[in-house]
């Protein structure tokens, strides 16, 4: 009778079970359709982070909403407060003021082609105005490029009333940058769990946009053009929080303690982890400076082989305007400074545009120009996976602009600035750099906007499946110095710091907008710099690596008198945090001693220049007594419940970090 009894009710469970599997379908307990948590990013893996202008053209028409009846939101993005009031509302001569050579006529053959404005019901989001990036600390450093923590992405989210299920599409006005605002924030509202199914970038942005109009709508380009002037839909703010987001994709961020961890241990130099230095040095960004190359083709005049100059590492730099001769031949006045060679390719310094106390590189750092372990050359710039739009100036007929277009697809092919053309494609020019999409990468630039292009199209395009951003990027890394220049020291006769005047380095088409570095000079000849290397903690060998002459080496401590480093810096001497000894080809930036008189013309120091805190070393808040692990950001943000504050969108503090960039 027991066994009976038992009978019926295990055919009773049974029948219960049975009857949970029909209704919760095939996937059991483990099926995303059993958690509506889950069920927000199902499919995503499957679903492209790049729509196209036809696309949007008709979510416009269907009333601002999907096909699926999701709404939609069009978020134009510029970089600083007040950009807005020039790209936004497509002020022509506002523009002029800030594209660089060319003025005024490079803003009108921008607005003859219909490339200033903004979409049709399109908002602005001002990256700078407090929310998407924050001025946030690690732990040793206050770092103000770091991601907004939960409570600024919350009212961001709030303040332009998007919801759960709307369908964030970002795009971006401003033509003198390559696409990394849209990408800074798509990595931004990925790392704080938006499903990649409400998160679009316009693939060209607004470029692409007027063109679409204007190719395929001609009749509507008054009314789907794009808009001028600075008026906004109105928005109904919500009460959206990312805490109601049921993951956080912290893992896609390294701060600065997991960085210096991974240099410590070796990763970064024995193949582990490959670091990809994302910033664009002007020389292999545009070559119409040097007078070997052909700016329209991006190839070497008139010869398979690369000139004298490149072939010894010696890069002709115009400071004076004349650098070429009628013949084209690089002229007698050009200076002519070396550039330190890595991987078979000189690179050009200082590199980074951002304030810094430092220039170099992070310890095993990939460039994105080099040679492969193979001896094959690459060239992964921005116009290598972006394409570049020429605008005409219909007056002369001639290029009065590049714009930045659409990104390559992975089959497209890749310019690689050289004249080694083999029809590469992109997705082949970055094997040669990152064969292994499987292994960790990171990548990094001036400020972590560029470096959030190379994690998108690397993690979005070309399908790599463990990519990190470094947001702090050189920011953070080229300020954390636990030593500095020992103005005191005299060996072999040359200042270790002494600064020319400064030059553009070098002169682009457009380095005023790009706000290139300026050139440093170290010693006390013209364009002599010295290549300082750090050695078993605090013993420093010193080399004159760029004047045409050579210096010997010699090793130091920096307790000698005669060292050209001391201890010191942001750091105040404290190496636990210092970043200068985990990095290659250091040199320092000049700071504001060097211009307060001390040094006077007797230590061939020129005096004619003022400091530029945008560039030079910067003062910082550092915390040189921190102890942590250096990532203070991801414990708040790992443990982010809810917002704390009134709600609706209620605005944070703007600031405009130094030296701008998303």
């Amino acid at each position: 009778m027991l066994t009976k009894k038992r009978f019926i009710s295990l055919a009773l469970f049974a029948t219960l079970l049975f009857s949970l599997y029909l209704i919760f379908g095939c996937g059991g307990a483990t099926s995303s359709y059993d958690d509506p948590n889950e069920e927000y990013y199902a499919g995503e893996e499957n679903v492209s982070a790049l729509i196209e202008p036809e696309t949007l053209y008709k979510w416009i028409k269907n009333g601002y909403k999907t096909d699926e009846g999701n709404p939609v939101r069009i978020i134009h993005i510029e970089n600083n407060p007040g950009d807005e009031k020039i790209w936004f509302a497509g002020d022509v001569a506002k523009v002029a003021n800030v594209v660089g050579p060319g003025g005024m006529a490079a803003a009108q053959a921008l607005d003859d082609a219909g490339y200033l404005g903004h979409i049709p019901g399109a908002v602005y989001s001002v990256s700078h105005e407090g929310y998407i990036v924050s001025n946030r600390s690690d732990g040793p450093m206050d770092t103000d490029h770091l991601v907004g923590s939960g409570d600024l992405i919350t009212q961001w989210l709030q303040k332009y009333g998007i919801t759960k299920n709307t369908v964030i599409v970002l795009t971006q006005g401003n033509l003198t940058y390559p696409g990394f605002c849209p990408a800074r924030f798509y990595w931004t509202l990925r790392y704080w769990g938006i499903s990649k199914k409400y998160l679009k970038i316009l693939d060209g942005g607004n470029v692409a946009w007027a063109d679409y109009i204007k190719t395929n709508h001609p009749d509507e380009i008054a009314t789907m053009g794009l808009q001028k002037g600075l008026t906004c839909p109105k928005i109904t703010p919500s009460n959206i929080d990312v805490a109601d987001f049921p993951r956080r994709n912290l893992d896609i961020k390294v701060t600065i303690g997991e960085l210096i961890k991974l240099v410590d241990e070796g990763k970064t130099t024995d193949g582990t982890v490959a670091v990809l230095d994302g910033r664009q040095p002007p020389a292999p960004f545009y070559f119409d400076n040097i007078s070997e190359y052909s700016p329209e083709k991006h190839t070497l005049k008139g010869s398979t082989n690369l000139p004298e100059w490149y072939d010894k590492g010696f890069m002709p730099i115009d400071f004076n305007g004349n650098d070429t001769n009628a013949d084209g031949t690089v002229s007698a006045y050009a200076s002519k400074i070396k550039a330190f060679v890595k991987n078979g390719f000189p690179y050009p310094f200082n590199i980074s545009a951002k304030a810094a106390a430092f220039d170099g590189e992070i310890k095993g750092s990939k460039l994105i120009k080099g040679k492969n372990a193979s001896g094959v050359p690459f060239n992964i710039a921005a116009p290598a996976f972006i394409n570049v739009v020429k605008v005409i100036d219909n007056s002369t007929g001639m290029p009065a602009f590049l714009a930045f277009g659409k990104y390559k697809k992975p089959t497209d092919e890749a310019w690689d600035g050289t004249d080694w053309a083999d029809n590469v494609t992109v997705a082949e020019m970055f094997a040669r750099v990152l064969p292994d999409k499987n292994q960790t990468i990171i990548t990094y630039c001036n400020s972590g906007a560029m470096a959030a292009t190379y994690w998108f199209y690397l993690t979005e395009v070309l399908g790599y499946k463990n990519v990190k951003l470094y947001d702090g990027s050189w920011i953070e890394w080229g300020s954390l110095v636990a030593f500095e220049p020992n103005y005191d020291n005299v060996t072999q006769g040359l200042k270790v710091v002494s600064s020319e005047v400064y030059k553009w380095f070098p002169k682009t088409t457009l380095a005023a907008t790009l706000n290139m570095p300026k050139l440093l000079v170290f010693g006390s000849g013209d364009f002599t710099t010295f290549h300082i290397e750090n050695r078993n903690g605090e013993l420093w060998a010193v080399a004159d690596n760029i004047s045409m002459t050579s210096v010997p080496y010699f090793e130091c401590k920096v307790t000698d008198p005669d060292c050209p480093v001391q201890l010191g810096g942001n750091l105040s001497g404290n190496t636990a945090w210092d970043t200068i000894s985990r990095s290659e080809k250091v040199v320092f930036r000049p700071d504001n001693l060097v211009n307060t008189g001390t040094m006077g013309s007797s230590d061939n120091v020129s005096n004619t220049k003022e400091y530029d805190s945008v560039i030079d070393w910067p003062t910082v808040t550092t915390y040189p007594g921190y102890v942590g692990d250096g990532s203070e950001t991801k414990i708040e943000d790992e443990d982010y419940s809810g917002f704390t504050g009134g709600g609706g969108g209620s605005a944070p503090e703007a600031f405009v970090p130094q030296g701008g960039g998303c």
